[in-house]
């Protein structure tokens, strides 16, 4: 599993689905912004996306894909609600094509994201990231996957919660974030992300980091990453904070914390053994790294989510 897979999988692990069909000409649909992010897969029809009091709208169609980060307030709505509506009308100047088609159909995942994205690579993330078929570097791989999934709904609406539903929205979000890295990327917009690809990507850090990921809870030493590449200790070390800013045990520690949250979440163990799952030799030491990077302790992190 490489960075981004393992990415994907951790945020889309938390989600509800939903199936929307809209087919009046005036309507709004609005989730929850407080802990959560939202996942939209646009099947038909044309919306809008209203972003903080709609004062910022983007139109969506039919084969767009778009992620809305956390705490975002926003609505998706009909054009035709934007004189009454109670958030006021929104600019629609740099808008040419304003014709509405009021059949609406689309998939979104409500996705509960009550930490940051806590993989650097991800911190770049706008409040928004719209990957349109036809503009999207993975066009050919969306649109065979959104004509499955067209065609597993029209078969049955009601069964959302399917495997083949569930996977193919996750195949989905991954194309996503993939695009996302890909253009900033190509556009220059974000040297983190690219940095972290070519990390990935290069010979000697893309073994140790992959192995990072798969197995966090190994009594790493930057000595024995710096083994899985065939570079000395230093010249390793060197190499990860010219690539990705950050120091090989710094990360782990990020990977391994993140890992934790899956069992404080999920799983109703101890903190000791959750320790002991991530490669901490206490409760102690895991505790001082997770309140280093989250801001509480892991203790208070669980009761917080078993409140939600």
């Amino acid at each position: 599993m490489n960075v981004l897979e393992d990415f994907v999988s951790r945020v889309l692990r938390n989600q509800e689905v939903l199936v929307v069909e809209k087919s009046s000409y005036d309507w709004q649909f609005k989730l929850p912004a407080a802990g959560c992010a939202a996942f939209y897969i646009i099947l038909s029809g044309k919306c809008w996306l209203g972003l903080k009091n709609k004062s910022e709208v983007v139109v969506l169609k039919a084969g767009d894909l778009v992620f809305v980060s956390k705490n975002v307030e926003h609505v998706i709505f009909s054009g035709y609600d934007m004189d009454r509506s109670e958030c006021g009308r929104p600019d629609l100047s740099r808008i040419e094509d304003e014709s509405f088609d009021h059949k609406m159909l689309f998939v979104t995942g409500v996705i509960q994201l009550d930490y940051h994205f806590l993989h650097p690579m991800f911190e770049d993330f706008p409040n928004y990231y719209k990957a349109s078929e036809e503009e999207n570097m993975n066009t050919r791989s969306q649109k065979i996957l959104l004509d499955l999934l067209n065609f597993e709904l029209v078969k049955d609406k009601k069964n959302i919660g399917s495997i083949v539903l569930h996977n193919l929205i996750v195949i989905l979000f991954y194309y996503l974030v993939k695009d996302f890295q890909l253009q900033m990327v190509s556009k220059g917009k974000s040297l983190l992300v690219k940095k972290w690809i070519g990390a990935y990507a290069d010979k000697f850090l893309g073994e140790a980091i992959k192995q990072i990921h798969n197995a966090p809870e190994q009594k790493w030493t930057v000595e024995s990453m710096a083994r899985k590449t065939g570079l000395s200790r230093s010249a390793f070390a060197c190499r990860f904070k010219e690539f990705t800013g950050d120091t090989p045990m710094n990360y782990l520690s990020t990977i391994r914390i993140q890992k934790s949250i899956e069992y404080l979440k999920f799983d109703r163990v101890d903190i000791e053994r959750i320790a002991e799952r991530v490669g901490y030799s206490s409760a102690f030491a895991f505790s001082k790294a997770f309140k280093r990077i989250c801001g509480i302790p892991p203790k208070e992190y669980r009761k917080r989510f078993n409140k939600c």
